[in-house]
């Protein structure tokens, strides 16, 4: 009797022993949600970087949903339109377009809700 209890002790350590492992895996694993396509290595920002190289505004179409594009398409060509002056200026004017654009496609993939503060677009006029 007293080695069937040592066996079932010694069986019940190692189950809470791999237990007690995977909750605290799962506990350091976690990580907010989000898409690689709308990170600034992802495809989308990167086909933006190519549409604004190119002026080829098509390039982003694919990762826009109708109802931004009037947001969307407009910031573009405003971006598009400081490339040649200062440098400085068209950068800064740069990020403000890929910000914009990747929490367009976050909304879109349902990563971002509308009442949360990255949702929070600054409006500008250029």
């Amino acid at each position: 009797m007293k080695r069937r209890n040592y066996y079932l002790s010694q069986s019940l350590q190692q189950s809470l022993f791999v237990l007690s492992l995977i909750a605290t895996f799962s506990f350091i694993n976690i990580q907010p949600a989000s898409a690689h396509c709308d990170s600034f290595d992802g495809p989308a920002l990167m086909d933006a970087a190519k549409a604004l190289d190119t002026n080829n505004v098509e390039l982003i179409r694919k990762w826009i949903r109708p109802e931004d594009e009037a947001m969307v398409l407009p910031l573009f060509h405003k971006t598009l339109r400081l490339k040649d002056g200062d440098a400085e200026v068209y950068e800064i004017v740069r990020t403000h377009f890929m910000k914009h654009l990747s929490v367009c496609i976050a909304r879109w993939k349902g990563l971002l809700s509308r009442g949360s503060s990255r949702s929070e677009q600054p409006r500008i006029s250029l």
